[in-house]
């Protein structure tokens, strides 16, 4: 509430009022009396501009405290949405990266059965181990079909990488 020195004017006007008002009655000064009479009535509207101004200025007060809350609200909304961006963004990168080492893994695995089949095929004499090794090339050919697959896989994983990068 602006104070522009006159903190104490309605009770000025009130003194000053009551002491024409009563000086006018006692002297017979009706003019003098009413002149009383505003001053007390000014008093009156001082006082309350004054409770206006309080009232005023505490829902300003109000007012901002309800704005800086609706702006915590909408910070920790912010916050919550990265936290849980963020959650999304590992989860993803995790499966991909799970992914990733299966792959692998399958593909040593199948490269591995691959050389021993070779060495396989490769001491194969007779007509059974022959055999064998044609057994041992079409298992190669699968093992291959699955490299491939795990390739597929890994370029899936590579897609949901680049997602999660996005996001």
């Amino acid at each position: 509430m602006p104070n522009n020195g006159t903190d104490g004017a309605p009770l000025i006007e009130r003194v000053k009022g009551k002491a024409k008002e009563v000086a006018g009655r006692v002297t017979g000064n009706k003019d003098l009396a009413n002149e009383g009479e505003l001053h007390q009535t000014k008093a009156d509207q001082m006082e309350a501009a004054r409770r206006l101004e309080a009232e005023a200025a505490q829902r300003a007060e109000e007012a901002e405290l309800h704005e800086r809350e609706r702006e915590l609200d909408l910070e920790q909304k912010r916050l919550a949405a990265e936290t849980a961006e963020a959650r999304e963004a590992d989860r993803i990168e995790s499966e991909r990266a799970a992914a990733e080492v299966e792959a692998d893994r399958t593909a040593a695995a199948r490269k591995e059965r691959a050389r021993h089949d070779e060495v396989i095929e490769q001491q194969a004499v007779s007509k059974d181990e022959v055999r064998a090794a044609q057994a041992a090339a079409d298992e190669r050919r699968r093992a291959e079909a699955l490299e491939a697959e795990a390739a597929r896989k890994l370029e899936q994983a590579d897609t949901l990488d680049d997602a999660a990068q996005q996001i």
